[in-house]
């Protein structure tokens, strides 16, 4: 199966994707750049902002367009025969944050919709 995917100037764009899994959860600026990492597992945020720029002999290059996928965010730099890619990626897998030994967790939540869902599962200790 094939997804969609939309091509944008990175101009036109106020902000970038939003990705995440069932344990983590990234924001992304419109050039790709990461505004913030957030664990499910422990409930914490781990980054902040992180950004980077990308310089070819001194030269910073300018992003020019951002592609989105379902999986992933793709922010192309350069001009002329320079064609420089920034990409952040979504994983399935379990992070490789594993702060300590495992424990049952359960909790409970109600979604906008009122309905009341429960669930139990493993998380990483790590507070």
């Amino acid at each position: 199966m094939e997804y969609p995917s939309y091509t944008y100037p990175v101009s036109s764009l106020r902000a970038g994707s939003s990705l995440g899994n069932f344990y983590t959860f990234a924001r992304l600026s419109a050039d790709t750049d990461l505004k913030g990492l957030w664990s499910a597992i422990d409930d914490q945020y781990y980054l902040g902002e992180w950004n980077i720029d990308l310089f070819i002999d001194g030269i910073k290059l300018e992003a020019h367009s951002t592609e989105f996928n379902p999986e992933s965010q793709e922010t192309r730099y350069g001009e002329g025969n320079i064609d420089v890619r920034k990409r952040l990626r979504e994983s399935i897998e379990r992070p490789a944050l594993r702060l300590g030994k495992t424990r049952e967790r359960s909790c409970s939540a109600t979604p906008c919709g009122g309905r009341h869902s429960t669930r139990t599962g493993r998380s990483w200790a790590g507070r």
